[in-house]
């Protein structure tokens, strides 16, 4: 073996290493994400992989404006409306899917992310960002392309819109 293919692979071993500790660190998280816009454990792991794919691939434009998390987060939600596009039978505007029955997702929290479903996209998403992933209002504007202060207003005042949904429910 010569010198450059012994290079070239502790090289390969060293990058796959770190694709590994990549995804062992934040696949829980972007799995959550997705989830909570899916609640399709088949369509979250189709997303969560190839968001892990799309990152590998754009690894260099990474500019470290954000956290590593922040950046996979948008490039979920890209994949996710990439997969919506891709599938536009998968998503009615007034079709929630069920979840698994194999979900590890409690009765309140799916009663929850049901009722989130309801809410506009960037309401919906701001919510899931806070609520489910618990970003900061400055991950969640950069992710989404807003304002901090949209972003905080707008959760504070659909918060409550939600909690005023959960009582309702649980009333009737």
């Amino acid at each position: 073996m010569t010198f450059s293919k012994r290079i070239f692979r502790s090289q390969v071993r060293r990058d796959v290493q770190e694709i590994e500790r990549l995804y062992q660190t934040y696949a829980d998280d972007l799995y959550r994400y997705v989830f909570s816009l899916t609640l399709n454990h088949y369509q979250t792991e189709d997303i969560v992989s190839q968001t892990f794919l799309a990152a590998i691939r754009s690894i260099e434009t990474f500019r470290g404006d954000s956290s590593i998390k922040s950046w996979l987060i948008g490039i979920a939600r890209h994949e996710y409306f990439s997969y919506i596009k891709k599938n536009p039978s998968v998503y009615t505007l007034d079709h929630v899917p069920e979840m698994s029955e194999t979900s590890q997702v409690d009765n309140t929290t799916e009663e929850v992310l049901k009722l989130i479903q309801t809410f506009d996209t960037p309401t919906k998403e701001i919510l899931i960002l806070r609520l489910i992933n618990q970003l900061s209002f400055v991950e969640i504007g950069r992710i989404l392309k807003r304002s901090e202060n949209y972003c905080r207003v707008n959760f504070f005042r659909n918060r409550q819109k939600l909690a005023h949904l959960l009582k309702d429910d649980s009333i009737n």
